[in-house]
This record gives structure tokens, C-alpha cells and sequence, in this order.
């Protein structure tokens, strides 16, 4: 049986490569190339013609659905199927995934033995019937209804991993200055012992964290990706906030979701707030 040709387009795999280093040892996958860099992922289908592509939803410049988009678009004989494997879970990815062409939508992580076992299977498949109609637009992402899972999208669309304490301390920072506005006044004094509190650290390691992650977020340029899923530019590529600017930016996109009105928790302390706020989360 000939090797099934693969090319692998993945920014979230652990820094060990450890997907790329399995793949290259089977004897029944040969890879063509891997990158990080969606903008590389046309060019190398066009040099290497592989017959699969792993395809990440995060890469760096554009993303995985601009990469399927442009796919759809290419003057090709026999185009590569295109299996999207990412931590990204949602009906709008899915969906849109789905009808821009990809064979398969696979939730990261995955043991490599399985995702062996999906690529073989999707290679000897046939290529779904290209329709001859425009590619699809984007859909209005459903998760408007739900702006907490919203928020799950926009911060691992930042570039920022769910792994990453900072992940988890910025999302509970935004769901609490969305409630309590006044926090974006007493970030240091207020809200990052809050987030500490709730989180069973510190907040100099809170602090530390997010900053950290925002300059991950940033230094990955997948900015534009944030502002797709808002509608509208709330953030900039050429201008990194600070961990309090940042959290006010998305805390207001937030409370605007929900229309939510703040508690009223003026003159309390914040342990006091807290407790306030806990009750309206």
C-alpha cells in the first residue's frame, strides 16, 4: 500500500513536536512538511500535494478557517482532504469548518494512535462533491446566546492556551469586572487578591500570569480572529494592553452580552465584594 502523504499545519501541539515526530515514524505516512504559519500551508499543498492535511484552527498570521477558505478557492486537480484538529469546540466552528470543506472536525487532545487510525480512514474515503456556488460566509456565531462560551473562543483564539494558569486567571477576571465595574480602578488592590482568593494563589502570581499571556496572545499575532468573533475591532495588533486594560476591553464586551447591571457593592471590602459578587456569577 502506498504511503498516505500528509501535511500538518499545527500551532498548538506541545513544544516537543511530539505529533509531527509520531507521524514521521509510521511506515504507512509520509509527511510532507509541517508548519506553524497558516500562510505557508497554501504554498507547501501546492509544492508537496499531499493527500491529507492535519489542519490547526491556530496558526500563526491566518487561521485554520481562512486556510480552508482559500483552499476552497484554489485552482487545483486533485485537491488534499483536510482533517481540522484543535482545541477549539463549537457549534460555529464546527459548522463553519464543516461547510468550507474539511473531511472531519477531531477535538485535541487525542491519543496519536486514534488520529493515526483517522487519517488512514479519511485518506481511502472519497472527496466530497465540490459544490460550484461561492464559498460560505461566515455565520453569526451561536455562542452570542451564551457569552461565557464566547469568551472560551475568544481567549483560545488570542492564542492564549487553556493550560496556562494565566488562561484561567484572566477569564475569571473578566466574568468579575463585568459584574463589578469599579474593580478596573483597584485591579491591584481588589481584584487580583479576588482572583487569587477563588484560585488559591497569590497575586503577584496573578499578576505575573496574565501578563504572561497577554504577551503570548500578542507575540502569536492572531488578533484579527478576536475581532472577527466580536464583529468589530476591539483589539489591536500594534498595541498590547495592559493586564487591566485588557480585562476592562473584555469585561465590557461581556456585560454587554448579558446587559448585565452591576451589583451594588460600593464601599464594601473586597472580600465583602466578592462574596457579592459570587452571588450574581
Amino acid at each position: 500500500m502506498d504511503k498516505v502523504r500528509l501535511l500538518i499545519a499545527d500551532a498548538e501541539q506541545e513544544a516537543d513536536g511530539k505529533t509531527i515526530a509520531y507521524f514521521e515514524q509510521q511506515k504507512d505516512i509520509l509527511v510532507t512538511g509541517n508548519t506553524s504559519d497558516g500562510r505557508q500551508v497554501i504554498q507547501m499543498i501546492r509544492e508537496t500535494r499531499p493527500q491529507m492535511v492535519l489542519l490547526s484552527l491556530v496558526l500563526a498570521y491566518i487561521d485554520g478557517m481562512e486556510v480552508l477558505r482559500r483552499l476552497s478557492e484554489m485552482d487545483m486537480e486533485e485537491k488534499p482532504q483536510v482533517l481540522v484538529y484543535t482545541a477549539l469546540c463549537s457549534e460555529f466552528h464546527i459548522s463553519q469548518c464543516m461547510r468550507l470543506g474539511a473531511m472531519c472536525y477531531l477535538m485535541r487532545p487525542m491519543e496519536l494512535s486514534l488520529l493515526h487510525r483517522r487519517v488512514l480512514e479519511y485518506a481511502h474515503r472519497k472527496p466530497k462533491a465540490e459544490p460550484k456556488a461561492e464559498p460560505a460566509p461566515y455565520l453569526p456565531n451561536p455562542h452570542k446566546l451564551n457569552p461565557q462560551l464566547l469568551l472560551t473562543d475568544l481567549l483560545l483564539a488570542m492564542g492564549i492556551p487553556a493550560s496556562h494558569s494565566g488562561y484561567a486567571y484572566l477569564r475569571t477576571g473578566v466574568e468579575i469586572m463585568a459584574h463589578q465595574p469599579d474593580q478596573a480602578r483597584l485591579i491591584t488592590k481588589q481584584l487580583y487578591p479576588i482572583i487569587a482568593q477563588r484560585h488559591n494563589t497569590t497575586p503577584s502570581r496573578v499578576e505575573r500570569a496574565i501578563r504572561h499571556s497577554i504577551e503570548v496572545a500578542w507575540n502569536r499575532g492572531r488578533i484579527g480572529r478576536v475581532n472577527q468573533l466580536v464583529g468589530y475591532e476591539l483589539l489591536f495588533n500594534d498595541s498590547r494592553p495592559g493586564n487591566g486594560e485588557l480585562i476592562s476591553l473584555l469585561a465590557g464586551w461581556y456585560r454587554e452580552q448579558y446587559r448585565i447591571e452591576a451589583p451594588e457593592t460600593a464601599g464594601l471590602g473586597y472580600a465583602e465584594a466578592d462574596l457579592a459578587l459570587g452571588a450574581a456569577l
